[in-house]
């Protein structure tokens, strides 16, 4: 990835995430999701995302199940 690139102002807006990043290799370079995914994860920032309404929710909802699941968990250790 090119160095100087900003985030978009809406990201829920982009389609075609893939392009997006494409367009935004350094020159000479392809992306390739196996490849490209673990330095983009490295680099992932959750505050940021959880400004996308989407993920917020998404990762709410994660946070729910999760704490039901230990609910669960813990009344069957007891």
């Amino acid at each position: 990835m090119k160095n100087d690139i900003d985030s978009p102002d809406n990201p829920e807006e982009i389609r075609g995430a893939k392009e997006w990043l494409r367009h935004r290799m350094q020159r000479g370079k392809t992306y390739s999701a196996r490849r490209d995914q673990p330095a983009l994860a490295a680099r992932f920032d959750m505050e940021q995302a959880r400004q996308a309404d989407s993920f917020d929710k998404c990762y709410r909802d994660i946070v729910r199940l999760l704490e039901e699941l230990q609910k669960v968990n813990d009344s069957t250790n007891e």
